[in-house]
């Protein structure tokens, strides 16, 4: 998250005032200006210079100017509790100036303060203190920024709705004053603000208007935040693809970029588990590798500028003490034994804080190896329940291999073996029916021969229901017809559509299994449905074949079907499942029932 403009508060010409000398001001914050340009390494030497000089006069406006300036002085250098000091005295010779804007950059700075020394609540209440006098001055820019840096520090805070609140408005003032830049820096900060609230379609409608408004302002680290916010989104919304290629994206350009280790190691946390959620382990694990020699490189870092930060802010307190008391001898003299008293109690306050930080670097240290031995344990478990499912896969497509294999051998028996005996029965039957009057007489003839014709039509029924004809001579696209010809029979309507495919394409194997799920749906709608129209759709696209059977019955309470589970569904589920396929119920009581399927492409081939 960008913060924009927190100290910059060097304006405008100075005003004449009696008894100053109002051109060397003028002149030393010219030079102010240009020290600020190229880095503020030799800020304090001027800005101590026009201290000095505003001192001698009565202006209020001047010494607070000269405040201010030391005051940015010690924060560019990083000792903000020195910085602090001054803000506060030129705040209070602001006020009695009673000039609203500069008192008002006075105590945005002290703002600025507080948050980098991690205290959320106090920097939002100086910033707030700022933002209404901005508001009664109209400066519209400053109210922009403010806004903008009280949102950061509720982000800092979790409090996400108002850094929401906070930032919506300094975008929409940016986008009023025409500012593109700063506005462009706030649509970043948006995006990545929406995705930590959850509003995955939210941040990925804001991270594309930056791509497309914003992009061509070459600010690398606003746009590899944008590309890592679309990979976060992608990834909650299930789209693993998208959110891999956008995170190698957000990855790439933080390494050509050399941005911190930090959100270089969320890139590789991110695509392990978008690698274990595709079922990639090995990929997930290697990246679940680099992430933890990474983080771990972070850690030592965060340690090392911490150590550093309070050895900075020791000495420089320590070298402020020394110039202040230069004065005079007998204070020098007086201040040394002072200085000698608080350096040791500093260095002990020092040692314990270190002592302290280094017990929580160490106890943060063994929780993060606890989560990643955690972690492991998990990815090997995941590996487990894979190989049992794969197992059971297995088993399960040879019971429905075995099943389709009995079915076909019984139906040519009772095609070919009974059903041909059936029919010389009835042959020889005829032929001897002449000489058979007074059978004929009694009326056997005519029983038997009706007898025999109705077995040979159930054991045709039979062998048909088994295997069908038509789905043996023409594939799935010929078994269409029995489909329609079944549901005509019950008094029921049927609409068969096909789309973007050719079923004749879906290999023998799963043509039988496709069939036999449409079979048992088909089956139990007409028994159950009280339905006057069926509907059945096959819909062919880059991911495999979709099929949607819909029927305008009575319907039926999906929880109590699925609680019970009974032998027709548990069929329709192990069949979809052997096609590695998912099917889904959607149905309310009155309002009839959709059957959907989605299928892999591998069902175009012998093997699923």
């Amino acid at each position: 998250m960008k913060t924009l403009l927190l100290i910059l508060v060097i304006f405008g010409g100075a005003v004449l005032l009696r008894g100053q000398d109002t051109l060397k001001l003028q002149a030393i914050e010219k030079e102010i200006r240009a020290v600020m340009a190229s880095g503020g390494s030799d800020m304090l030497k001027f800005a101590t210079s026009y201290d000095s000089i505003a001192a001698l006069g009565s202006n209020n406006l001047y010494k607070g100017k000269g405040q201010n300036f030391l005051g940015m002085s010690y924060h560019l250098a990083g000792n903000y509790e020195q910085a602090m000091n001054y803000y506060f005295k030129a705040r209070d010779l602001f006020s009695k100036a009673k000039d609203n804007f500069y008192l008002a950059l006075s105590l945005n700075n002290i703002g600025a303060c507080m948050e980098y020394k991690r205290k959320p609540d106090l920097s939002i209440e100086y910033y707030k203190k700022a933002l209404i006098l901005f508001e009664k001055e109209q400066n519209t820019t400053w109210v922009a920024n403010v806004n903008n840096n009280i949102g950061v520090q509720f982000i800092e805070s979790g409090k996400l709705d108002s850094a929401s609140l906070y930032h919506y408005k300094a975008y929409e003032q940016h986008l009023k004053n025409g500012d593109t830049l700063s506005t462009s820096i706030l649509v970043g900060n948006l995006a990545e603000l929406e995705g930590k609230a959850g509003h995955e379609d939210k941040a990925l409608e804001l991270a594309q208007v930056y791509l497309n408004k914003y992009k061509d302002y070459h600010q690398l680290d606003v746009l590899s935040n944008v590309y890592s916010v679309m990979a976060g989104a992608y990834q909650k919304k299930g789209q693993l693809g998208k959110a891999n290629e956008y995170n190698d994206i957000s990855l790439k350009i933080r390494n050509e970029q050399g941005v911190s280790l930090h959100h270089i190691a969320n890139n590789y946390l991110v695509r392990s588990e978008i690698q274990q959620a595709l079922g990639n382990n090995k990929a997930a694990l290697e990246a679940l590798h680099v992430y933890r020699t990474m983080q771990d490189s972070v850690f030592r870092a965060d340690r090392d500028e911490r150590i550093t930060r309070l050895s900075s802010e020791f000495e420089a307190k320590y070298k402020n003490l020394e110039l202040t008391h230069e004065k005079t001898r007998t204070e020098a003299l007086l201040y040394e034994a002072n200085v000698r008293k608080r350096w040791y109690l500093a260095v002990a306050i020092t040692i314990g804080l270190l002592s302290l930080l280094l017990w929580y670097f160490y106890r943060k240290r063994t929780e993060y190896k606890n989560r990643i031995l955690h972690a492991d344990s998990e990815i090997q478990k995941q590996q487990i329940t894979d190989l049992e499912q794969k197992n059971q896969l297995l088993s399960l497509s040879a019971v429905i291999e075995g099943q389709e294999s009995e079915r076909m051998r019984i139906a040519r028996d009772l095609h070919d073996g009974l059903g041909g005996l059936l029919t010389s029965v009835k042959a020889h039957f005829g032929s001897i029916s002449h000489e058979i009057n007074q059978l004929i007489e009694l009326d056997v003839y005519k029983k038997t021969n009706a007898l025999i014709d109705e077995a040979c039509s159930e054991v045709r029924r039979i062998a048909h229901n088994m295997i069908p004809h038509s789905l043996q001579m023409h594939g799935l696209e010929g078994a269409l017809t029995d489909f329609e010809s079944l549901i005509s029979k019950n008094g029921i309507t049927p609409h068969i559509e096909v789309f973007q495919v050719d079923l004749k394409n879906i290999s023998e194997n799963n043509a039988a299994l496709i069939y036999r799920v449409l079979q048992e749906v088909i089956q139990n709608i007409i028994k159950h449905a009280k339905a006057t129209e069926i509907t059945i759709q096959f819909l062919g696209h880059e991911n495999g074949l979709n099929i949607q059977v819909d029927d305008n019955g009575k319907g039926f309470d999906i929880n109590e079907v699925i609680h019970a589970k009974g032998m027709g569904l548990k069929s329709i589920e192990s069949r979809v499942k052997y096609l590695h396929g998912v099917i889904h119920f959607d149905s309310r009581i009155g309002h009839g029932t959709q059957v959907n399927i989605e299928l892999p492409p591998s069902i175009f081939t012998n093997k699923v």
